[in-house]
């Protein structure tokens, strides 16, 4: 129930409802007759500061309106106290303010849709990643601003995300001014019958993997076409790789010798010098080393080769 209090025109105390004095936690003597302290104005509505005697401080909101008390003219305020809206809205104003930071601060694209794919609000770095005006985009709809296909495209996975409320994460590429760019999007369910969708540019990301791919597939056509023998090992000494050429001329298969170690096909009076220099590659002392030794075909006659040994590092710079 709401808190009255009944003031006169000289801003006196003359009537006060038992929530009136819960509210100021005031007995009701303690209050007739006195200042009310807050100006009251007719027709009005105001929020005032309260701090009750028990230290206890609140927020108010007060409704004036003019009436009659006896014979005089006096002023009803009714007061209903809104300190936990106020705090509410103000975390509320607080975490939206973190949310809209951490938004700022990131590269992606940001857009709010709705469950028929009208644009709600949008957020981008660089306003260049957008085919339209942010102006443009909001208000506007899904199928008027993006070509057919990903339209069609973004409101399978609206349709998707909002039915089973789950994250949904799609790519897509399209012809932009600067040229053609890829983009991947996620979109989760933000509200009823809405969605964020963060739209990141991943064209660099893209391209890289494209450069990888067509450098893995150079190396290996020449790895597997080259006449000399290759082979990568691990630390160990264990065959993991085998081109063409190297098992022809030890006789094995691939999966053969990936069962061995060098030392299962060099011969072994050669073995000693071909550990040491090894040691001292795995130790850092050396990058590499050159050495003529003999291998042992797998039918069991000797053969000479001249060998090339070099570290691959890993990722971490690591021997892999």
């Amino acid at each position: 129930m709401d808190a009255v209090v009944v003031v006169d025109t000289e801003g006196l105390v003359r009537y006060v409802n038992p929530s009136a004095c819960q509210l100021f936690g005031r007995a009701t003597a303690a209050m007739l007759d006195q200042p009310f302290g807050f100006p009251v104005l007719k027709d009005t509505t105001t929020e005032l500061d309260i701090s009750r005697r028990d230290g206890i401080a609140g927020i108010v909101e007060m409704r004036v309106v003019e009436t009659t008390w006896g014979d005089r003219t006096a002023f009803l305020a009714s007061l209903r106290d809104i300190t936990d809206r106020k705090r509410t809205e103000e975390r509320l104003r607080a975490s939206e303010q973190k949310s809209n930071a951490i938004l700022s601060a990131l590269p992606d694209m940001v857009f709010r849709l709705t469950h028929d794919g009208d644009f709600l609000d949008c957020r981008a770095p660089d306003v260049g990643q957008l085919l339209v005006p942010p102006e443009q985009v909001i208000g506007g709809k899904l199928k008027a601003i993006l070509p057919p296909d990903i339209a069609a495209q973004s409101q399978y996975y609206i349709d998707t995300a909002i039915a089973t409320n789950e994250v949904q994460r799609y790519e897509y590429s399209m012809r932009m001014p600067v040229g053609l760019r890829h983009y991947e999007a996620r979109l989760a369910v933000s509200g009823q019958d809405e969605v964020v969708a963060i739209v990141r540019d991943i064209t660099e990301r893209m391209q890289a993997e494209q450069a990888l791919r067509a450098s893995e597939e150079r190396y290996r056509a020449i790895f597997e076409n080259a006449a000399l023998g290759i082979a990568i090992t691990n630390a160990e000494g264990q065959f993991e790789y085998c081109n063409p050429a190297l098992c022809q001329m030890l006789g094995y298969a691939e999966e053969e010798l990936r069962q061995f170690t060098f030392a299962n096909v060099i011969h072994p009076d050669d073995l000693p010098a071909n550990r040491l220099l090894c040691q001292r590659l795995h130790s850092g002392e050396i990058a590499g080393f050159d050495i003529d030794n003999r291998y042992v075909h797998k039918r069991g006659n000797v053969l000479w080769g001249h060998k090339h040994i070099a570290l691959l590092q890993g990722d971490d710079n690591r021997p892999p």
